[in-house]
């Protein structure tokens, strides 16, 4: 209950009072106690009391009660605490620990200094507060290794030696998404920075050099297995020999030879056809084994031909 609400009470007071002439004086009086209590009205009826005693001691000794003088030496020397946990770089766990405690501090100097003033209420400390710091914490260790990886770095070369290349993979499994965007803001980049491209971005731009970009060596075109071609390549070049004496190599035949040659894979469906005879037998499966029907066919298409 507030001041506000004892002038409610005495509003509605002065309304009953309003019917008799006694009672319309009554109440004007009290209306002049309602605006008199105006300044107050926020009060709480405790805070008010308080008030009015301090009243009553000033009209019986005449004396002005002093304000109790405040320390904020405490306070301030909890305030300094968390600014150099935070400028700190020190272990997540040992923070943590450090964090809560200055955390508990500050939130006992505050208390005080509000029960020194007057004032009510507990002070409730934000629970993602000491996830907040440790983040903070946590990032200017990662910019502090970033800045001193970047030192080693003289040149695009740099990159190969092997201490580089393991504190890189270090720090892309250290830094969180969440330290990240914070980093990312500490090297003035883009929010989206990140990963092991992040890290290559930030050194980019502490050191002006990037890694050698290497080309991966082309693979050889596999050499098809001679003992896997030979004997296909054999049986087709008889095959070829006998597609230009005879009249027609029944189809049937034609048809077994190209399912035992489907199996092969196109390298080696080449070099059988090359090495049976056929000049440039085509590149895919799909070709060689038309040029080959083709080939296979030539005394059936001489046939077509005659009997026309």
């Amino acid at each position: 209950m507030n001041v506000s609400t004892l002038q409610q009470f005495l509003r509605s007071l002065a309304v009953a009072l309003q019917t008799t002439d006694t009672g319309l004086r009554t109440a004007r009086d009290i209306d002049g106690a309602i605006r008199g209590l105006e300044p107050f009205r926020g009060l709480d009826l405790e805070t008010f009391a308080a008030f009015l005693a301090k009243c009553d001691d000033f009209q019986r000794t005449g004396a002005v009660p002093t304000t109790a003088k405040i320390d904020l030496g405490a306070l301030e020397s909890s305030l300094q605490q968390i600014t150099q946990l935070r400028t700190g770089a020190g272990d997540r766990a040992t923070a943590k620990a450090e964090l809560v405690g200055a955390q508990n501090a500050l939130k006992a100097e505050l208390t005080n200094l509000a029960m020194t003033a007057g004032l009510k209420g507990a002070f409730k400390p934000d629970p993602k507060w000491i996830d907040q710091q440790l983040s903070t914490i946590a990032v200017k260790a990662h910019a502090a290794s970033l800045r001193e990886l970047a030192v080693r770095i003289v040149g695009p070369e740099a990159f190969e030696a092997e201490d580089i290349k393991a504190e890189k993979q270090r720090l892309e499994k250290a830094i969180t998404a969440a330290e990240w965007k914070l980093l990312a803001a500490e090297f003035s980049l883009p929010a989206s920075t990140k990963g092991a491209k992040g890290i290559e971005e930030v050194l980019f731009k502490l050191t002006g050099h990037r890694p050698v970009k290497t080309k991966a060596p082309k693979k050889a075109p596999a050499t098809p297995d001679a003992a896997k071609v030979t004997p296909h390549a054999n049986r087709l070049a008889v095959l070829l020999e006998r597609a230009k004496t005879e009249v027609q190599i029944p189809e049937a035949e034609i048809a077994a030879e190209l399912k035992l040659l489907e199996d092969l894979t196109p390298p080696e469906l080449v070099a059988v056809a090359t090495q049976a005879g056929i000049v440039k037998p085509g590149k895919s499966k799909k070709e060689v084994l038309g040029r080959i029907e083709d080939k296979l066919s030539a005394g059936k298409r001489v046939m077509d031909q005659t009997e026309q």
